[in-house]
């Protein structure tokens, strides 16, 4: 079972890779010279894995401790037959397991109810982590792609305004499917790196998106008034940390 700090550090790999496999891409389609490789935007991609393994790595336990996936459901006791009242007989009662039989009251009690998919706590969890996790994965994402490139935090929140949305309609395009497979099919303690795997992909092209607006940043500057709000345009995404 993967500790909360192997996830963590799998996942900072994961981030890593996939912001310098975007890097490369680039370099290798770049006309002329290319520009050297950005060693910053790496290292915020692997801090925002890490610290986003962290927070999502107890998000998806809490959300299976209160909408498990699988709920016990319980049989109907069967109504009492005549012939059985008149012998003073449970309907439900079993047979009382053989001496060295290896059953008894705890084989009873599990086999009292079958375990199935409990597709309304799915769809609950599905919910709350596509608006509030993925939500809190961006705005993490955009503060800690900012926060070394611009000057003030104004400047960095602003980024999160103006692109929290956009970034929330295009996750939308991938992660709600990922997350039905994850709550359906994979085990809680593993749900981390699987999002992590997908986001692999997702990531590069965030990266390329990132790359793209840091361009417009150089070109705008960071001088005061409209070219410091030109200079809130370096952004990315962290769907991929769920």
């Amino acid at each position: 079972m993967p500790s909360m700090l192997a996830t963590a550090v799998q996942n900072t790999c994961l981030k890593a890779a996939a912001n310098l496999t975007a890097q490369l891409a680039s370099r290798w389609h770049a006309e002329g010279t290319p520009e050297p490789l950005d060693k910053q935007r790496v290292l915020e991609f692997a801090f925002f894995g890490f610290i986003g393994a962290l927070i999502g790595y107890e998000w998806h336990h809490g959300l299976e401790r209160h909408f498990p996936t699988r709920t016990r459901t319980f049989k109907q006791r069967r109504p009492a037959t005549v012939e059985n009242l008149e012998k003073g007989r449970d309907p439900e009662e079993k047979p009382a397991a053989p001496a060295g039989g290896g059953t008894g009251s705890n084989s009873h009690s599990n086999s009292s109810g079958d375990l199935k998919i409990s597709y309304r706590n799915v769809a609950a969890k599905l919910v709350l982590d596509q608006t509030i996790s993925l939500s809190v994965m961006i705005t993490l994402f955009l503060i800690v792609t900012n926060i070394l490139r611009l000057p003030t935090l104004g400047l960095v929140f602003g980024v999160v305004r103006r692109k929290l949305w956009g970034l929330l309609r295009a996750g939308w395009t991938i992660w709600p499917l990922v997350g039905l497979v994850n709550f359906i099919w994979v085990p809680v303690r593993s749900r981390v790196l699987v999002a992590s795997c997908v986001g692999f992909g997702w990531n590069i092209f965030l990266s390329v998106m990132a790359a793209r607006h840091a361009e417009e940043h150089k070109t705008l500057g960071l001088s005061v008034g409209s070219g410091a709000v030109g200079a809130g345009m370096v952004v990315g995404a962290g769907a991929g940390g769920k």
